[in-house]
C-alpha cells in the first residue's frame, strides 16, 4: 500500500503509562498504547503512516478509507483516545460528511440532476438531526416517493464517467450502495489530505486523522472559513467544517478505581512495570 501522508502523533507518556497500568483496555488498545509510549519516549513523537485501504470496521460494503497502516491514536477506542487527547487537542471535522459530499457532487453536475433530487439531499443536510431521531425511533427516513428519488439520484452518480472505476471494488451483493460508498470515501480522503496540507502550510500542529476529522493542537487558532476557502480553491468543493473540543471521558469507564485528584489508584500501591504488559 502506498503511504499518502505521514503524521507525527505526540501524546502524554504519563497518560499512556496510567492507562497501561491501571486501565480497563482491549488487547489491541494495550498494544497501540505500548507503541505510542515507546516512540514518544524514544524520539518525541510516534509516526503514523496513512494509506487508502479497506476499512475493517466497514468491510460490509468494501469501502476504502484514509487510515493508518501502523499503530496510531486513530485506532484506539474512542474513550481511550479522548482521555489521551482532550486536554491538548481539538477536533476539526467535516459537517455531515457523506451528505455534504453528495450535495457537492450534485451541485457540480447540475445538468445531470433534477431540482427534486437536489432539494432531497439539501433537506437531509440541513435537518440531519431530525433524520437521526427517525432512525432511532425506527421510522422510515424517506417516503416511498423520496426513496425512489434517492435511488434515481444514486444511479446517476455511480454511472457518471469519472466515478465508474469505483464499481470494480464494490461488493456484488450491494453493488450500487457499495459503489456510492466508495465514491464518497474517496472524496473524503481527498478532502482530509487537503486539510492536512493546509495545516502544514500554516505551520499548525496537527495529529491523527480519523476518517472525516483531524486533531489539532489546542493552542492553535484555526480560521475555519479559511480552511473551507482552501478546500474550495483546491478541490472545487464547498465543505463546512466544525471545530470542537474533545469531550472529557468518564474516568470510571477507564479505570477500576479512580482518584479524582491524581487520576490513579492509591499512590502507595506498587506500580506494575510497563514491560509486563
Amino acid at each position: 500500500m502506498v503511504v499518502l501522508v505521514k503524521i507525527e502523533e505526540v501524546v502524554s507518556t504519563k497518560k499512556c503509562y496510567e492507562l497501561l497500568t491501571k486501565g480497563k483496555l482491549r488487547t489491541q488498545d494495550k498494544n497501540t498504547l505500548k507503541d505510542l509510549h515507546k516512540s514518544v519516549i524514544k524520539t518525541g513523537a510516534h509516526v503514523a503512516n496513512y494509506h487508502f485501504g479497506e476499512d475493517p470496521l466497514h468491510s460490509y460494503n468494501c469501502c476504502k478509507r484514509l487510515q493508518a497502516k501502523n499503530s496510531s491514536v486513530s485506532k484506539l477506542e474512542s474513550k481511550v483516545r479522548n482521555y489521551l487527547l482532550y486536554e491538548d487537542y481539538q477536533e476539526l471535522d467535516i459537517k455531515n460528511c457523506a451528505v455534504s459530499i453528495l450535495l457537492n457532487i450534485i451541485k457540480n453536475n447540475k445538468d445531470n440532476f433534477t431540482d427534486t433530487e437536489l432539494h432531497l439531499i439539501q433537506n437531509y443536510f440541513l435537518n440531519k438531526e431530525d433524520y437521526k431521531e427517525k432512525y432511532i425511533d425506527l421510522i422510515p427516513l424517506f417516503t416511498r416517493e423520496e426513496f425512489k428519488t434517492f435511488v434515481d439520484l444514486r444511479q446517476k452518480i455511480i454511472n457518471m464517467p469519472q466515478y465508474k472505476q469505483h464499481k470494480k471494488n464494490a461488493k456484488s451483493t450491494n453493488l450500487d450502495g457499495s459503489t456510492l460508498s466508495n465514491i464518497i470515501c474517496d472524496l473524503e480522503k481527498d478532502i482530509m489530505l487537503c486539510v492536512k496540507n493546509y495545516l502544514d502550510e500554516k505551520n499548525i500542529k496537527s495529529s491523527s486523522i480519523i476518517y472525516d476529522g483531524i486533531f489539532v493542537d489546542n493552542k492553535e487558532e484555526i480560521d475555519v472559513e479559511d480552511v473551507e476557502s482552501f478546500i474550495k480553491e483546491n478541490l472545487n468543493l464547498e465543505i463546512v467544517f466544525n471545530l470542537k473540543q474533545i469531550e472529557e471521558p468518564d474516568p470510571t469507564e477507564l479505570f477500576e478505581e479512580y482518584n479524582y485528584e491524581f487520576g490513579k489508584k492509591d499512590e502507595e500501591e506498587k506500580k506494575t512495570p510497563l514491560q509486563k504488559f
